[in-house]
């Protein structure tokens, strides 16, 4: 939804390489669907830049502005802003200005209160919609007011409100899911599913493979970025694939398995190791809906500003 997620940058001084999608570039087109082969950057690196503008939070003795876990922010058509802490079972709302307003939610399992939440949305008329840990979805006015409350199936967990109506929830593959995501209606009832897994015979590279990032932008469209995978995927809000995007890596992605016998306190057993390369960790769709991805750009570097970068890609 249009600027309605961010990243946690914490203090990462990253200078960005821009993907924006003009040449040098290469398009195909199989089955309807746009196939897009990035070769490099059009602009430097130096082209464009992230500005400090405030931080919420500090070392002071204000619990408002001490925070233990933070996980995920909304912003709503205010400018208000709304930090899920983790750690401490609750969403606090700031104004524009970082100034603190109220406190959502407590530790507990009860109606209104939390056991490690971690997710967080907002719909278009400010409805805070907050994931429990333990597979519950609650439901909160822009004040903080409790509006309703449902369960969610084991293997539903990551979700999506869209302005048009409706939630789409990625699915937690396993041998008998192969669709990424379902479609929910706004009662939260199963309308339909889409977005093809990649499927091994190895359960842990099936898992692996189809671990992903997700958002949509002002109209709805829902981006994809795959960890492990090279791979940035554009859906329509009905789930349809529309364009499927690669870039150059500087690495190769690999996948290792390797065995080893271990003692235990005398008692021998088999040590299995599996290393799958990590290519990207988040994504986020900014104002103008360009489509901002965390990338690893080396992954033996130590400093964070030089193991990761931020890619841009354009809407389409």
């Amino acid at each position: 939804m249009m600027i309605r997620k961010f990243f946690f940058v914490f203090l990462i001084p990253l200078v960005v390489y821009c993907g924006l999608l003009q040449d040098p570039y290469t398009v195909e087109e199989a089955a309807g669907v746009r196939i897009i082969h990035n070769h490099r950057p059009i602009m430097g690196e130096n082209d464009i830049s992230l500005s400090f503008i405030r931080k919420i939070g500090n070392q002071s003795d204000d619990e408002n502005y001490i925070f233990d876990e933070p996980v995920d922010a909304v912003v709503d058509s205010k400018n208000n802003i709304y930090i899920l802490d983790k750690g401490k079972h609750r969403i606090q709302k700031y104004d524009p200005l970082g100034n603190f307003i109220l406190s959502i939610g407590k530790e507990g399992t009860g109606e209104g209160e939390f056991v490690k939440p971690d997710m967080l949305e907002i719909t278009g008329s400010d409805e805070i919609v907050v994931c429990k840990y333990l597979k519950n979805i609650q439901r909160f006015s822009d004040s903080g007011e409790l509006l309703g409350t449902i369960d969610v199936p084991a293997n539903e967990r990551e979700f999506k409100i869209l302005d048009t109506g409706g939630i789409i929830m990625r699915n937690m593959i396993s041998g008998s899911d192969i669709s990424l995501f379902n479609r929910l209606s706004p009662e939260y009832k199963i309308t339909g599913e889409f977005g093809e897994a990649v499927i091994d015979k190895d359960a842990r590279k099936t898992v692996n493979q189809n671990l992903l990032y997700f958002e949509t932008d002002s109209k709805d469209n829902l981006f994809v970025i795959f960890r492990h995978q090279n791979r940035l995927d554009k859906y329509t809000p009905g789930g349809d694939l529309l364009v499927q995007s690669d870039r150059k890596l500087e690495y190769e992605i690999e996948y290792t398995y390797s065995e080893d016998n271990k003692d235990f306190e005398g008692v021998p057993f088999a040590y299995a190791q599996h290393y799958f390369t990590i290519v990207s960790t988040g994504i986020g769709i900014d104002n103008q809906d360009r489509v901002w991805i965390t990338t690893y750009r080396d992954h033996n570097a130590r400093r964070p500003w030089e193991k990761f970068k931020f890619e841009i890609f354009s809407n389409e």
